[in-house]
């Protein structure tokens, strides 16, 4: 059969596609323009000031010495960055376990055909967008030595606790160096509402034929929740893990709210001190810009690598329904 020829159209090819790569261009040239003026740019920027000892109050930075790699050097000499680094992990690993342990089975209740789910859905998120300040403050008036809620049913249970004693018995939540991160880690159990709807829609997402299928061989409820649901919510579990650390690494308000609102201080004993209020103190308390830029750049590191470790890893226990093993 000859074939049928493709209707004339008066030019060429060539210039077609030039004209629609033309246009393609066009579309796409405020996107550029934003990416270089308030991505790129800003970025080339951080680098040589890591690189400098900018001071801002000093004047610009372009005025400012550069000293080579000194700034890479004396962050990561400095023992207190290196507190810094524990207690932010100790932070985002704590934060994305206790979250998930909680999310989780919210979400398998939220799913059951219950009557007015819409409302209790709605009430359960509604913590997440309370501002982060607003859930510092009242966190720390719930844990206040002797005048707040839980020191209260400590005390109704036969437990005293002295607020004038940094060390009291049982426990001084706000000056107790080993007790202030894990009331911060158990604040955060509080803003369930992303990762929440992140399983809901997942567990609304698994195909109800697993289910019919594995009720006939006679699965019971927890192996249908081990042996379906739990398999093919593994993307949704990855996806809370990758942005609850990347999101942990990078808390700063709960911390200063919840240590009094001390900028220049990190906590009783630095046990909130965390990366990212490092940065900041160098940065804007102490005038050190181009250390804080340095350090900031040593945050991204971590970020990538734990990043880049929770991809590696996920191919030996993530599921995904469209896969064919």
């Amino acid at each position: 059969m000859a074939a049928i020829p493709a209707p004339a159209t008066g030019k060429p090819a060539g210039s077609e596609r030039r004209r629609e790569g033309w246009w393609g261009f066009g579309f796409t040239t405020i996107w550029i323009i934003g990416f270089l003026i308030f991505a790129l740019f800003p970025l080339a920027m951080a680098v040589y000031i890591s690189f400098t000892n900018w001071a801002p109050i000093a004047g610009p930075f372009w005025e400012a010495h550069t000293v080579g790699v000194q700034n890479y050097a004396t962050f990561l000499s400095d023992p207190l960055f290196w507190q810094s680094i524990g207690n932010t992990l100790y932070y985002a690993v704590g934060t994305v376990a206790v979250i998930n342990v909680v999310a989780l089975p919210m979400a398998l209740l939220l799913n059951q055909p219950l009557r007015g789910l819409n409302i209790y859905r709605t009430i359960f998120y509604l913590p997440a967008i309370m501002p982060a300040v607003a859930t510092a403050l009242i966190f720390r008036l719930l844990f206040l030595p002797g005048g707040g809620l839980v020191s209260f049913v400590l005390t109704a249970l036969g437990i005293q606790c002295n607020p004038a004693e940094l060390t009291c018995n049982p426990a001084d939540w706000l000056n107790n160096p080993h007790l202030t991160m894990p009331v911060v880690i158990i604040m955060a159990a509080w803003g369930v509402g992303q990762p929440l709807l992140i399983y809901l829609a997942g567990l609304q997402g698994v195909d109800r034929g697993y289910y019919e299928a594995a009720a006939l061989d006679g699965a019971s409820r927890f192996q249908l929740f081990r042996h379906v649901s739990l398999p093919l919510l593994t993307p949704a579990i990855f996806f809370n893990i990758v942005t609850g650390l990347i999101g942990g690494f990078q808390e700063f308000t709960k911390f200063v709210i919840f240590a009094g609102g001390a900028s220049s201080t990190g906590g009783p004993g630095n046990s909130l001190l965390t990366t990212f209020w490092y940065v900041y103190l160098d940065g804007f308390h102490y005038q050190k810009m181009g250390l804080a830029t340095a350090m900031a750049f040593g945050l991204f590191a971590l970020i990538l690598i734990c990043t880049l470790i929770n991809f590696w890893g996920q191919r030996r226990w993530v599921y995904y329904q469209a896969e064919r093993r």
